[in-house]
């Protein structure tokens, strides 16, 4: 995707949107950034985004600050605008920090979301991949931007990124495509922002949109449900309840694909909420090739 001399705008300078003006100065794009606060409210962020040689409209959205533009990139705060539809009737792209960024990124992605947990499920992964002993990446909704993984070895063929993601981070994705892609639950939330509960799911959904027989959908054995809304081709794999490929069995966490097992009462997660977590982490670090006793000491650790 070439950025140089494109006409380009950030909407939102929280954080994700200051990582986004910083890696498209980076690649030569010209940046218009857009946020309804001012530069008093936004206060470092403003000056940096200035010192980069973005141009700031701020205190509103107005119409003619849309026009002409080649790319938006939204940052996940920001609240549908018919604005951007407008653009978008133009021509102009559309898309999230996160696809931005999955444009860039050649390395295995593992993906998180789900209404609670995945923040646990997301620094589990992380600490069980980081045996494997590849360049590792972990950010999104939890730390780090993910715009910040491209051009670092995590983000190469051979390094693994994960990254928990949000049902607004995923609203605008497109071609990003998740090696293991896990959705813990969906509960009612965010409903403020979604017309329904349909709604709030089919975000949170998206995240298995691109995978191929290749890839892995990983979802709870108990919820039918969430089985409806997996919606790529990628090989369905279960956690937890009575016929999880990751399971709890007499009170032992074992895997049906390795020689997992660990007593549950040696987890240093407490709480049936966390064996849950314990289960899809562990059955995540597997598909990535984890070794066995590697899993089990993150899970006692």
């Amino acid at each position: 995707m070439e950025l140089s001399g494109k006409n380009t705008m950030v909407i939102g300078l929280g954080e994700s949107g200051l990582a986004v003006v910083r890696f498209l100065r980076g690649r030569g794009a010209n940046v218009r950034v857009n946020d309804q606060r001012d530069a008093e409210a936004l206060g470092s962020a403003a000056t940096e985004a200035r010192e980069l040689g973005a141009e700031l409209v701020l205190g509103g959205h107005p119409e003619n600050a849309f026009e002409g533009l080649d790319l938006i990139v939204v940052s996940p705060g920001v609240p549908p605008l018919a604005l951007l539809e407008r653009a978008e009737e133009r021509g102009t792209e559309v898309v999230s920090e996160v696809e931005l960024a999955a444009r860039f990124i050649e390395a295995p992605l593992v993906a998180i979301t789900g209404t609670n947990g995945k923040s646990t499920v997301t620094t589990l992964i992380s600490e069980m991949g980081a045996r494997l002993g590849r360049p590792l990446f972990v950010g999104g909704n939890l730390g780090r931007p993910m715009i910040e993984a491209v051009d670092t070895a995590a983000a190469s063929a051979g390094g693994l990124v994960v990254v928990e993601l949000s049902s607004f981070q995923l609203e605008r994705v497109s071609r990003m495509k998740a090696h293991v892609a896990i959705l813990l639950n969906v509960t009612p939330d965010h409903l403020d922002r979604y017309s329904s509960f349909d709604a709030y799911a089919a975000a949170k959904a998206r995240i298995f949109e691109r995978q191929d027989a290749r890839d892995f959908a990983i979802i709870p054995a108990d919820d039918p449900d969430l089985r409806q809304l997996v919606n790529g081709d990628g090989a369905v794999v279960l956690f937890d309840g009575r016929s999880g490929d990751v399971r709890v069995e007499q009170g032992v966490l074992v895997d049906s694909g390795s020689s997992l097992r660990v007593p549950v009462d040696e987890l240093r997660l407490r709480g049936t909420h966390n064996v849950s977590n314990a289960c899809a982490a562990a059955l995540a670090a597997r598909l990535l090739g984890v070794r066995p006793d590697d899993i089990a000491e993150v899970l006692r650790e």
